[in-house]
């Protein structure tokens, strides 16, 4: 994953490229998204393979908002 810089002006321009992490463990699926940024663009939320050989549980969280409320005491 890279960021890369954009230049002021009225014609896109590119600058500096930096790399941000590596990809390698993370699957790459055509025409759909392995990753999303968060809202206030401070973090990333990917899905990433997990180098095992044991079978994992699926956790699913049902009503997860009214959960996370509760637990931080928000209406």
């Amino acid at each position: 994953m890279v960021s890369v810089e954009v230049l002021p002006g009225s014609v896109l321009s590119t600058g500096k490229q930096s790399v941000l992490f590596s990809m390698r463990n993370y699957p790459s699926v055509i025409n759909h998204p392995n990753y999303d940024v968060s809202p206030d663009d401070g973090r990333f939320v990917m899905i990433q393979f997990e180098e095992r050989d044991v079978e994992s549980d699926l956790v699913m969280v049902q009503n997860f908002f009214e959960e996370l409320k509760a637990k931080v005491g928000r209406k």
